[in-house]
């Protein structure tokens, strides 16, 4: 069963913002936490689900998704509504093998962030996860 606790993630802008995800329900075993927008509005808040499941066998499977909504602000009849208009989505899952200790899989863990890591330290794939070039070969 996942800890349910508020969660910090700091983003890569140019000045970079703590995105602060708060727990707010637990389903099946899947933990969701939501970044409360400026306007307090329900529409498009960040959403950060995640669980952990020990497989038969002793396998050890992490499911994270991270969903960021791009909101904008209408004016329907004097009124502002909110209304999504774009959505993108990140997920992270690990299948670890029942052999590995936990030591070993912190370092692959470690490795995995290294995948996501800045354009100067990882030039390549930051392109293709940025999705910056459309030829890569």
């Amino acid at each position: 069963m996942p800890t349910l606790a508020n969660i910090t993630i700091l983003d890569r802008a140019v000045a970079p913002v703590s995105h602060v995800l708060k727990p707010r329900d637990l389903k099946a075993g899947r933990a969701f936490c939501y970044e409360d927008r400026a306007d307090f509005s329900p529409v498009g808040e960040n959403q950060l689900s995640y669980q952990v499941d020990f497989m038969p066998g002793g396998r050890k499977k992490s499911d994270i998704k991270l969903t960021i909504f791009k909101v904008v602000s209408e004016t329907i009849n004097g009124v502002i509504v909110n209304k999504v208009l774009d959505t993108t989505y990140y997920t992270q899952k690990m299948d670890f093998g029942p052999s590995f200790t936990p030591a070993e899989r912190d370092a692959i863990v470690g490795m995995a962030m290294k995948i996501n890591d800045t354009a100067a330290n990882q030039p390549i794939l930051n392109k293709i996860t940025t999705c910056s070039e459309k030829n890569m070969g």
